[in-house]
C-alpha cells in the first residue's frame, strides 16, 4: 500500500471532526488499500481528462473499508443527529460494514505540495458522483500545489459506479450490504456521515503512512 504522499486534509469539516482527540477517537478507523490498478479497461470513474503530468500531478484511487454507525436524520437540523444504537454498549452495537472509494489527485513530488488539501463529499444529485469542487477550478489547485480527495459516500454514487464498472466496483457498499434502511435507520444514506468522517481519518490520522 503506497499512501505516503496523500495530503493531510485541511478543511472546515475536518477541523470540526478532529478538533479534539476524543472526537477523533470516536470516528471509525477504516482500512485503506491501493492505489487500485489502472488499465485500458479499468480506471476510476470521473478520471480527470486534464493532463496531470504537465502539472507534476498524479491521480490515484483507493478503497476504504470499515464499520460505520447509522445516524437518525429525522431529528431537527438544530439538533445533533444521534447514532442509532439498540444495545447497552453503544460502542459494540449499531455498526454496519462499508466499502467505498476515494480518488486522490496530488503532486507527484511531496516537495511541490502546499501542505493543504480539499476533501469533497461527491455530489449525487444527478444520480452519480460529481466533483463540483474539482470542476469549479481544477487549474487553480494544480498550479498551487493542493491535494484533492473525492469521496463516494452515498448509495446513488455507489450504484452508478457499479453500472460503470461492476468488476472494479461490484463489492462497494455504503448501506451495510443492503441492511440499511432498517428499523430506526430510515435514511438510505444513514451511514454516509461516518463513512466520510472515516475517509478523513484515513488521510489525516496515520501520519507514518500519509503525509505531504
Amino acid at each position: 500500500m503506497n499512501l505516503r504522499m496523500l495530503g493531510a486534509l485541511v478543511m472546515a469539516l475536518a477541523a470540526t471532526i478532529f478538533s479534539a482527540g476524543s472526537a477523533m477517537a470516536a470516528v471509525p478507523t477504516p482500512n485503506v488499500t491501493g492505489p487500485v490498478p489502472v488499465t485500458a479497461d479499468s480506471y476510476p470513474f470521473l478520471a480527470t481528462d486534464i493532463d496531470l503530468s504537465k502539472y507534476g500531478y498524479v491521480e490515484e484511487e483507493y478503497f476504504i473499508t470499515g464499520e460505520a454507525y447509522g445516524y437518525d436524520t429525522s431529528v431537527p437540523y438544530t439538533s445533533d443527529a444521534p447514532r442509532i444504537t439498540t444495545g447497552p454498549d453503544p460502542h459494540l452495537d449499531g455498526k454496519y460494514p462499508f466499502k467505498t472509494r476515494m480518488v486522490v489527485r496530488r503532486p507527484a513530488n511531496p516537495a511541490d505540495a502546499n501542505g493543504k488539501a480539499i476533501a469533497e463529499w461527491n455530489n449525487v444529485t444527478a444520480f452519480q458522483d460529481i466533483e463540483f469542487n474539482w470542476l469549479g477550478d481544477p487549474h487553480y489547485m494544480l498550479k498551487h500545489g493542493y491535494t484533492f480527495v473525492g469521496v463516494t459516500a452515498q448509495i446513488e454514487g455507489v450504484n452508478s459506479l457499479k453500472t460503470f464498472d461492476n468488476t472494479r466496483y461490484g463489492d462497494l457498499t455504503v448501506n451495510g450490504n443492503g441492511a440499511v434502511p432498517n428499523g430506526s435507520l430510515t435514511d438510505k444514506d444513514a451511514l454516509s456521515y461516518d463513512i466520510f468522517a472515516s475517509a478523513l481519518k484515513a488521510v489525516q490520522g496515520d501520519l507514518s503512512l500519509i503525509h505531504i
